[in-house]
């Protein structure tokens, strides 16, 4: 039908089901220029033409993350049927795209990714100049933090990076989330008029939840004395958290670009007398992640490893199963870990 979404079947490697995904060890948690993948483009939400939606159809939406996903569920609520490509628990960066998932990327209206070159493994599907469903980067418009400055104002700086490359996890600041809600709410509203008003109401009424998730992350983290907050993660995690609630990021265990490349010998020891001379109070670790060398560092200098929620949800009916409850826990955290 004229004006309405199409596109050609997406094919599915030979390899497919065995695959590694090396191009996500090599990109690692570095974005890069305001989001693009290779080969992969993005549509503005609000231009996207109107899906075929006959019979009754709910609109067919993908989310590449859980962390994605809530604001998709809370805006599309009933009227659209959501799949989440990488499960709780996972790690979207050595993410392996199953066959199945290619047949859901195929079915999908739209697919949602964060963007600023996070997803590396859409670009090994949907990259290449093959048709696709229409892909949206819901961190379109958010002011990304710089590689390079972050690492430079470091007491100890870590790798050079080359410029223009930025740090992706936006989510930790909650006004990045209201963003992505917005663009949510502007995409299936273009997909599927005749919801859109419903879907504007879902999107005001999620934003004023995240609004207080907010205020009251501000409110726990003034009462901390400003000389004790101070960041130290396993990998480049946490800018957006130190930028928006005045943190002050001193290292990570992994100084290079990406969480998969270990550091060497010399590096650790100049985090680690870093460490001691800045105070440090605690080490955080992503809940899922191997952190064999945050417990190493943690050991030579006597700072607690503390785990907290970095990349993903926990699964249903754990303590960060909603982005708003995944707030909440690690914020209450760092505040209590930095007391």
């Amino acid at each position: 039908m004229p004006g309405l979404n199409t596109f050609r079947r997406l094919m599915v490697p030979p390899a497919l089901a065995g695959w590694v995904m090396l191009g996500a060890m090599a990109a690692g948690c570095v974005g890069q220029n305001r989001g693009a993948l290779p080969g992969l483009t993005a549509q503005p939400a609000a231009q996207l033409a109107p899906a075929d939606l006959g019979s009754g159809r709910k609109l067919r939406v993908v989310a590449t993350t859980g962390l994605l996903a809530e604001p998709a569920a809370a805006v599309g609520g009933g009227m659209i049927d959501l799949t989440v490509l990488v499960p709780s628990g996972a790690d979207p960066h050595d993410y392996e795209l199953a066959p199945q998932d290619v047949v859901r990327l195929n079915e999908a209206d739209v697919i949602l990714m964060s963007g600023l070159g996070y997803e590396v493994f859409l670009a090994k599907v949907l990259g290449g100049g093959q048709d696709h469903p229409p892909v949206v980067a819901l961190s379109d418009g958010v002011a990304a933090l710089s590689i390079a400055d972050e690492l430079a104002a470091r007491p100890a700086a870590g790798n050079a990076v080359p410029p223009g490359e930025v740090d992706p996890h936006v989510w930790f600041d909650p006004k990045n989330v209201m963003l992505w809600t917005n663009h949510a709410g502007q995409a299936f509203s273009a997909l599927d008029p005749a919801h859109a008003e419903a879907y504007q109401a879902n999107a005001s009424a999620y934003i004023q939840k995240i609004e207080q998730v907010d205020a009251w992350a501000a409110e726990q983290i003034a009462a901390l004395p400003e000389s004790q907050r101070k960041l130290v993660a396993d990998h480049e995690v946490l800018g957006y958290l130190a930028r928006r609630y005045g943190f002050t990021v001193v290292g990570a265990i992994n100084p290079k670009t990406n969480d998969l490349a270990a550091p060497s010998a010399q590096e650790l020891a100049a985090l680690e007398a870093t460490l001691k001379r800045e105070a440090v109070r605690a080490i955080f670790v992503g809940t899922y992640d191997n952190h064999s060398l945050a417990d190493q560092v943690g050991s030579d200098t006597g700072i607690p490893v503390v785990p907290i929620y970095l990349e993903s949800l926990s699964p249903p009916g754990g303590p960060a199963q909603s982005y708003l409850d995944f707030m909440r826990f690690d914020v209450q955290a760092i505040v209590e870990a930095l007391k």
